[in-house]
């Protein structure tokens, strides 16, 4: 006999389609947790490259606002031309920074190899032997900075304070206050007023000594070294790492660097001036430094953010002098960019942690 069935035994088309109100819940969450990650990944890209996007900005702000003056040809060379010192003393504190040490002795290095060599060159020395003798000058006294924070565990800021200052004083019982450029090198000086293309042949030596740091420090494995010891320090050892000496190399290599862009600046002012560089050097180089921290790689000192960083400082110098306003605005506009970059980048970490 069949059995006949009700429409009780089996449930409507429709009610049998509906998943269950668990499975809705859990895909309304998988969406929200979706669009949190797009949002996070969103403000990453933003911290990535907000330094690069701002600086656009400056340079549109200030082409509108003086268009005949600040994206002249004239003016984009000499703001390469000015920034290369400030770069090279950049990329100097940049090496020591990624072990996590300071050298606050690199403006004085950059000054006193620029009256070094025209006191050489001064002296009839033949320029070769003066530009070997100076950067050979400086990498000692990096050396010299090396052994009082690598060996004897000195603060690095006291010490590098220290040894700016004692070069400081030799450098200031030489020249009396006064500036030496007797006899500079007409080829050195020549330098500052060459051209490839239109671009500055020193800021084009700048542009590859850039790429070599990068590449020594991003494809190297002593680059790697470096930024191990600098993450964990402690960690470093244990993996079997030199810290000191790899601390130590660092402070040489920024004095090397210090030296180079010391005879840059005689290139370019045809003449070393004891009274330039020096500390307001050390905090536009440490604000560049700082800045590019928080571009391309933030948390970590990169040669490509630095770039930018200078950059973005020399832009807006530049332009607000075109406005009207006063020498004093650059270090107005250098510290107030130091600060508001340290806030944005804390405000970036917060949102994405």
């Amino acid at each position: 006999m069949a059995t006949s069935t009700t429409s009780s035994d089996h449930p409507p088309a429709s009610d049998a389609k509906q998943p269950p109100t668990g499975w809705r819940k859990l895909s309304t969450g998988a969406d929200a947790a979706h669009e949190h990650r797009l949002a996070i990944s969103l403000l990453a890209r933003l911290a990535r490259y907000w330094l690069a996007l701002f600086l656009i900005i400056e340079v549109m702000v200030f082409s509108t606002m003086r268009p005949d003056t600040f994206m002249t040809v004239a003016n984009l060379q000499t703001i390469l031309l000015q920034q290369v010192e400030p770069l090279l003393a950049s990329l100097a504190l940049t090496l020591p920074l990624i072990v996590g040490e300071f050298d606050l002795s690199v403006g004085a290095v950059t000054t006193a190899a620029a009256v070094t060599a025209a006191g050489l060159m001064g002296h009839h020395v033949p320029t070769p032997v003066a530009l070997i003798l100076t950067i050979a000058a400086g990498s000692v006294v990096g050396l010299v900075g090396a052994l009082l924070v690598a060996r004897f565990e000195v603060t690095s800021l006291i010490g590098s304070l220290g040894v700016a200052t004692v070069v400081t004083g030799f450098m200031d019982r030489y020249t009396n206050g006064l500036a030496v450029n007797k006899d500079i090198s007409p080829w050195l000086t020549g330098l500052a007023t060459k051209k490839v293309l239109g671009i500055p042949t020193l800021a084009i030596l700048a542009g590859i000594l850039c790429v070599v740091v990068w590449f020594v420090l991003q494809q190297t494995v002593y680059g790697r070294q470096l930024a191990a010891t600098g993450a964990n320090r402690r960690a470093a050892k244990l993996l079997g790492l030199q810290s000191r000496l790899l601390i130590a190399s660092t402070f040489v290599l920024s004095a090397t660097l210090a030296s180079l862009a010391g005879l840059i600046q005689l290139s370019i002012d045809s003449g070393a001036n004891p009274t330039s560089g020096g500390f307001p050097l050390v905090i536009t180089a440490l604000t560049a430094v700082f800045l590019g921290a928080t571009c391309f790689r933030p948390g970590h000192f990169n040669v490509g953010g630095t770039i930018v960083g200078i950059l973005f400082l020399a832009a807006g110098v530049s332009g607000l002098s075109l406005v009207g306003l006063q020498a004093w605005v650059q270090n107005v506009f250098t510290g107030i960019s130091l600060v508001l970059a340290l806030a944005i980048a804390a405000a970036f970490r917060r949102a994405v942690g």
